[in-house]
C-alpha cells in the first residue's frame, strides 16, 4: 500500500473539491528503503502552503512483486490519484511535481513519459540498464550497474535519459558531493539529457554522501528543495502560462 499524506482541507473557495484541484501538489517518490519520517518537515511546510501531497515508499513492504514494471504502475496509480487526471498530456489547473531520490528518482522520471508533470526534483537519481524490466530489483546486477553509471551515455542507449530528454517542464538536479552510489557521471548524463531542450539546474552538496547521512546536509537539501518549490508555486499563482514558458532559476545562487 501507498504511504500517502495528503492535505486538500485548505481552501479559499467555497467549492472545496474545485479548490483542492486547483492546489499545487508533490508527489515524492522514495529512495529504495529510504526513511520517509525525513520528509516530514518539508511535507509541512508545503502544507501550510496550500499544497498537497503524497509519498510513495519503494518498495512497499507487503508487496511480491518488486520489477520496476509493478513500481512504475504503483507510482501511475499514486500521481492519479493524487492529480486527478490521468494521461502524459491531461490537463490541470493545479502545479504537479515530482521529487524523487535515487530509484525514486528514475522511477520518476519515467513517470514523466506517461503522467503529466510540471516540475521534477531529483537528488542523486540512479541509473539502471532497460534489460530486465521484469526482473526483482534486488536480483539485478550490482556490478553492471555500477558499471553503467561511470559509463558516458545519451537518450539513445537508456530509457530514463529518453524520458529526460523528452520532459519540458522545471527541472532542479542534487548532486551529492561525495556520492559513492551514483557517481558524477551519471548527473552529467542527466543534466545533459534533460537541458537538451530546456536549462536544467544542478546543485552539489558540498561533503555530502548518498544518503545524507549528516544532518546539516539533509536539512541544506530540504531547505533547498522547499525554496525551489515554494518559488515555482510563487511564479505560477502571479503568470498563468506557466508551464509554456520556463525561466531558469538556479538554486544555489538564489537560496539563501
Amino acid at each position: 500500500m501507498t504511504d500517502n499524506h495528503k492535505h486538500s482541507d485548505k481552501c479559499d473557495s467555497g467549492d472545496e473539491p474545485a479548490a483542492a484541484a486547483m492546489a499545487p501538489a508533490l508527489l515524492i517518490a522514495s529512495g529504495w528503503k529510504d526513511d520517509l519520517h525525513a520528509y516530514r518537515d518539508l511535507i509541512g511546510e508545503l502544507t501550510d502552503r496550500g499544497w498537497r501531497t503524497a509519498i510513495v515508499a519503494l518498495p512497499q513492504e507487503s508487496e511480491a512483486l518488486q520489477t520496476r514494471r509493478h513500481h512504475l504502475s504503483l507510482l501511475e496509480a499514486s500521481a492519479d490519484e493524487l492529480f486527478g487526471r490521468t494521461g502524459p498530456h491531461a490537463p490541470g489547473a493545479g502545479l504537479r511535481c515530482l521529487l524523487g531520490f535515487s530509484y525514486g528518482g528514475y522511477m520518476g522520471v519515467l513517470l514523466s513519459r506517461t503522467r503529466k508533470l510540471d516540475a521534477i526534483v531529483l537528488r542523486s537519481p540512479a541509473m539502471y540498464g532497460d534489460s530486465g524490466w521484469d526482473v526483482p530489483k534486488d536480483e539485478l546486477d550490482e556490478q553492471n550497474i555500477a558499471t553503467l553509471r561511470e559509463e558516458d551515455l545519451g537518450p539513445a542507449a537508456n530509457m530514463a535519459l529518453a524520458a529526460a530528454s523528452e520532459f519540458s517542464g522545471d527541472v532542479v538536479l542534487f548532486e551529492a558531493e561525495l556520492d559513492k552510489v551514483v557517481p558524477h557521471q551519471t548527473h552529467i548524463n542527466y543534466h545533459r539529457a534533460f537541458s537538451s531542450r530546456h536549462p536544467c539546474q544542478w546543485e552539489v552538496l558540498r561533503g555530502a554522501d548518498h544518503a545524507l547521512e549528516n544532518p546539516a546536509h539533509r536539512a541544506e537539501f530540504f531547505r533547498k528543495a522547499g525554496a525551489w518549490l515554494t518559488q515555482l508555486q510563487d511564479r505560477a499563482k502571479g503568470h498563468a502560462e506557466f508551464g509554456s514558458s520556463r525561466r531558469s532559476f538556479n538554486a544555489g545562487a538564489n537560496i539563501a
